[in-house]
């Protein structure tokens, strides 16, 4: 159940953002940043991140796995946003293991840079 200021928020644009469909579309609060990409990816179990502005460390493709669990369907005249729900619940086993994989490799690549680190200041590593 939404907060009663977001749903009179929502309530007064979905008729203003249906005008701007020319063909199947769904509205909804939140979503996914990669839609398109990153399910496809994520269903074969791939593991990606991009360089962009807005983080540090990068976007991984399947944080748009959890923007579209999280969103709300406004309106789903064509039930895609549904559709697109379902297909990702539960979490993809591959997937999730997948992820696991990616970070136990980064984090034996980034001791392995700590190391090397500790060797050519002459520290200790513990």
């Amino acid at each position: 159940m939404m907060e009663r200021s977001i749903q009179d928020a929502a309530d007064a644009l979905v008729p203003l953002l249906r005008q701007f469909g020319t063909c199947d579309y769904g509205i909804a609060i939140g979503g996914a940043h990669a839609k398109g990409t990153a399910d496809a990816e994520c269903t074969a179990a791939t593991v990606r991140r991009d360089l962009v502005t807005w983080t540090t460390t990068g976007f991984y493709n399947h944080c748009a796995l959890s923007d579209l669990q999280k969103m709300i369907p406004l309106e789903d005249p064509r039930v895609m946003l549904a559709a697109w729900k379902e297909q990702i619940r539960p979490y993809p086993s591959r997937l999730r293991a997948s992820i696991v994989q990616q970070d136990l490799q980064d984090l034996q690549d980034l001791q392995a840079l700590l190391a090397q680190t500790a060797a050519l200041v002459g520290a200790p590593m513990d």
